[in-house]
């Protein structure tokens, strides 16, 4: 599991290359950043898995032990799958 900055963890992540992760992070932070400030969410998760057909993101939002949303995502490139999971789940939060 990958730790960032204390707010963000990142579990199956580490199956990418250095630069494919310096990529994520930046995207991952964008969206929890926006999440956190406009939801009052505490913590993300993101859980990558690779299925048949290329990777599945599973992303959760909590503030303390209560999970505030959760959203799922499935794509050939892992790039447009956690952008698919974190826009699906600024939704369930209700942020535009």
């Amino acid at each position: 599991m990958i730790e960032l900055g204390g707010k963000i963890f990142l579990e199956g992540f580490e199956v990418l290359d250095q630069a494919e992760l310096l990529v994520v992070k930046k995207l991952v932070g964008s969206y929890v950043r926006m999440a956190c400030d406009k939801a009052d969410c505490q913590q993300a998760d993101l859980l990558l898995e690779r299925v048949a057909d290329g990777y599945r993101i599973v992303a959760k939002a909590k503030k303390g032990s209560e999970v505030q949303g959760v959203a799922e995502a499935t794509g050939k490139n892992v790039f447009m799958a956690i952008d698919a999971a974190m826009k699906n789940l600024l939704q369930e939060l209700k942020i535009e």
